[in-house]
């Protein structure tokens, strides 16, 4: 398998950011789920959105100019954007990432052409974010923290998306009953929630957290809060993110890893969508509430990335479902 590298790297592949298909799942029988397909970006993932919204602002600003470096912490996607729209733009990049997330993430980000640096993985995304902030603290003027988790640009590029996601539903004569996203950063649940509730006040807006880092969920439950090692990549940074906007989650559903890369692999064999883990737990919550809502209305979710930056979990994965 091969992971997703655009072949071309100028500022003309950058207008492929965005505006990606949206089709109805078709293995959902109770109810209707209707998934965003992120990983149809030029690098397999959502956080194309941000790191092209966030780095133009940059530039707009004037606080970068030719020949400087972006830096930026991330468990993968985000690192492999960055060394994308840093390419394509012409800036070089730096990114930061826990140790031992999965080697296609790793082999992506260094194959766009950026330098990455592996921290602790036990210190997960608190020790790649410190790391990240001293690069940038050593080389004042030059290096530039794009700081994907407190940037409000963040959250501001998914708006877009839910702009998206409200005109394919539209289109389809929809009547949008709830969203379900998972919460990282926050950026992309925060951003989408926004726009459509602006379109639908009266929907609920679903978030999800991995069972092993749930920082949300433990607080509006009153339940000690304690962060795991956990694979599910993308979910659970140990924190709850300046870009998650709490208000805007009327409520939050927890799944586990395993549940999450089952329902991975239910995606890739009953809808013909190689998509991550993480997708596979937003469609696991999303099956939940169409059940509830049944012919009422629809399920909005969002497949984030591409299942070719795990290939080595699947390959395991398919092993032990033929045993």
């Amino acid at each position: 398998m091969t992971i997703p590298i655009p072949a071309e790297y100028t500022p003309e592949a950058l207008s492929r950011v965005g505006k990606t298909p949206m089709a109805r799942v078709s293995s959902v029988k109770e109810g209707t789920v209707f998934a965003k397909f992120e990983h149809y970006n030029p690098t397999g993932s959502h956080k194309d959105r941000p790191y092209l919204h966030m780095i133009s602002a940059m530039e707009r600003a004037g606080q970068v100019k030719e020949g400087d470096v972006l830096v930026d912490y991330t468990t993968g996607n985000g690192g492999a954007s960055l060394a994308f729209v840093a390419r394509c733009k012409g800036y070089r990049a730096i990114a930061v990432m826990p140790r031992g997330i999965t080697p296609e993430r790793e082999e992506q980000i260094r194959a766009l052409g950026a330098e990455l640096i592996l921290t602790p993985r036990e210190d997960y995304v608190k020790a790649a974010r410190q790391k990240a902030q001293r690069i940038v603290d050593a080389n004042p003027g030059t290096h530039h923290l794009v700081n994907q988790s407190d940037n409000p640009l963040n959250a501001e590029a998914f708006e877009e998306m839910g702009q998206e996601i409200a005109d394919s539903l539209e289109r389809e004569g929809q009547k949008l009953g709830a969203l379900v996203c998972g919460i990282g950063t926050g950026g992309t649940m925060s951003g989408i929630a926004k726009a459509l509730k602006a379109r639908w006040p009266d929907i609920k807006t679903i978030g999800v957290e991995v069972v092993d880092s749930a920082p949300i969920f433990a607080k509006r439950n009153d339940l000690p809060f304690h962060h795991r090692d956990h694979r599910l990549v993308g979910f659970g940074a140990g924190a709850i993110a300046k870009n998650t906007n709490e208000d805007l989650i009327d409520r939050v559903e927890i799944v586990s890893y395993e549940d999450s890369l089952k329902m991975a692999l239910r995606i890739a064999i009953e809808d013909g969508q190689l998509v991550g883990p993480s997708s596979g737990a937003n469609l696991l919550i999303a099956r939940k509430w169409a059940g509830f809502l049944n012919s009422q209305a629809c399920v909005a979710t969002v497949f984030f990335d591409d299942g070719f930056k795990y290939s080595e979990i699947y390959k395991e994965a398919w092993a032990q479902r033929g045993k």
